[in-house]
């Protein structure tokens, strides 16, 4: 698919379960898609993912506050 807004909307239906499975992987997947398109709520959304540390880059579960805020910067714009 070449619609950010169809990823970040798949993102969020994984994310809350909504018609499907509860999948924060496959959420962040597609949030990752629509954020190298630019759209603002999954720049948000990766942002909160590394804010409550279960970004997949995250060790141990620690957040990752200075890379969420360049998420969260760059969805301001």
């Amino acid at each position: 698919m070449n619609n950010p807004k169809a990823m970040m909307v798949l993102g969020r239906l994984y994310e809350e379960g909504l018609g499907t499975k509860k999948d924060p992987a496959k959420a962040l997947a597609y949030y990752e898609y629509a954020s190298q398109h630019h759209e603002p709520y999954a720049l948000y959304k990766i942002g909160m993912f590394l804010e409550e540390g279960i970004h997949h880059q995250c060790i141990d579960g620690q957040p990752m506050r200075e890379q969420a805020l360049q998420y969260f910067r760059e969805a301001q714009n």
